[in-house]
């Protein structure tokens, strides 16, 4: 069977997909997995260029000069808030791209797009000497995040590259698939992984709760520092403690 002539670019459908089914599996392999790795690759190299655009965004303050598609809503006030109404659910990956662009800026951008943007984020967070070297790019771009961070700690140990901090909770099955669906719907939205998704999710809920937060604890005579909830009183004697 005479198999057509694909473009490397042509977005794979449904259709296709029942097309390439009638293919030999090698031959349907080497179109299908090929694509998938040019979506991968094609993310990567999105991410690095939001990050360029953003650094100029808001650097000349051309967020000023955007319209809000929305006649109902106020004009942006800040570039924070230009970036969320802006990104709308994908807010998370505009500043995960923001702060790779600026931390990683010793790294040719065309580099940056070849490395993983879960990568990316950890060369973010190390001195531009430690991620500017050759043989941690190398480990970026090839290697997986475990492995990189591996690298980072056996090589480079003085850089206090933040540990993984396991979590466990035991939701009924009900709350679980609640669960899985929010992550699972985040982790498409923002290409993250699943533990990113959590994180994303803490992110907005505690934008959502934090107002109600601070009135619930006014209500109560409480105040909330470093995590821990005190009572105004107990929080105002321990000041004077320390002074004293």
């Amino acid at each position: 069977m005479k198999q057509p002539e694909r473009r490397k670019s042509e977005a794979i459908t449904q259709e296709a997909i029942e097309r390439y089914a009638m293919w030999e599996a090698g031959a349907a392999a080497a179109v299908l997995c090929e694509r998938y790795k040019t979506i991968i690759k094609t993310k990567t190299a999105l991410f690095t260029e939001m990050g360029i655009l953003l650094m100029e965004i808001e650097r000349r303050e051309l967020w000023k000069f955007d319209v809000c598609p929305i006649l109902d809503e106020p004009e942006y006030h800040s570039f924070n808030d230009w970036v969320k109404r802006a990104s709308g659910t994908s807010n998370g990956t505009a500043y995960d791209a923001l702060e790779a662009a600026k931390a990683l800026s010793h790294i040719p951008a065309e580099e940056r797009a070849e490395i993983p943007r879960v990568n990316q984020k950890v060369l973010a967070k190390l001195s531009p000497a430690v991620s500017g070297e050759p043989s941690v790019r190398k480990a970026a771009k090839e290697g997986s995040n475990d492995e990189l961070r591996a690298k980072i700690e056996r090589d480079h140990a003085d850089q206090h590259l933040e540990r993984l901090a396991p979590m466990r909770f035991s939701p009924e099955k009900s709350g679980r698939a609640v669960i899985d669906e929010t992550l699972e719907i985040i982790m498409a939205v923002e290409e993250c992984s699943r533990d990113q998704a959590l994180e994303y999710a803490c992110e907005v809920a505690k934008e959502q709760y934090a107002e109600r937060y601070t009135e619930y604890l006014k209500q109560r005579g409480a105040v909330r520092e470093m995590g821990k909830v005190k009572r105004r009183k107990a929080a105002a004697a321990e000041e004077r403690t320390t002074v004293n």
